[in-house]
């Protein structure tokens, strides 16, 4: 599987997004490997996805060099820039994060 790091993708130790035939997918690196784990045992994961404050995905089962696990997230049906946010959209984008 060719695991070249999308342009986007840069600034993230963890891990990294590609593309293959049009899917685009999340690799999570070995040293992340610990913390992933426990944040998709915690419970906190599907917290997550239920408040939708986090997409979707499933593992596949390809991994790559340095690669703990290989993740499929739901594609979302559209592209959104921050500067074409509002504040409070802003604003629900910082508090998140």
């Amino acid at each position: 599987m060719s695991t070249e790091r999308h342009p986007a993708s840069f600034r993230d130790p963890a891990g990294h997004i590609f593309e293959e035939n049009g899917t685009l997918y999340r690799q999570v690196n070995s040293c992340a490997a610990q913390d992933f784990d426990l944040f998709e045992n915690s419970g906190l994961m599907n917290s997550l996805i239920q408040a939708k404050l986090l997409l979707p995905y499933e593992r596949v089962t390809r991994t790559a060099q340095d690669g703990h696990c290989v993740l499929k997230p739901e594609r979302i049906p559209f592209i959104s820039y921050p500067y074409e946010w509002c504040f409070s959209q802003l604003k629900s984008a910082a508090l998140l994060t």
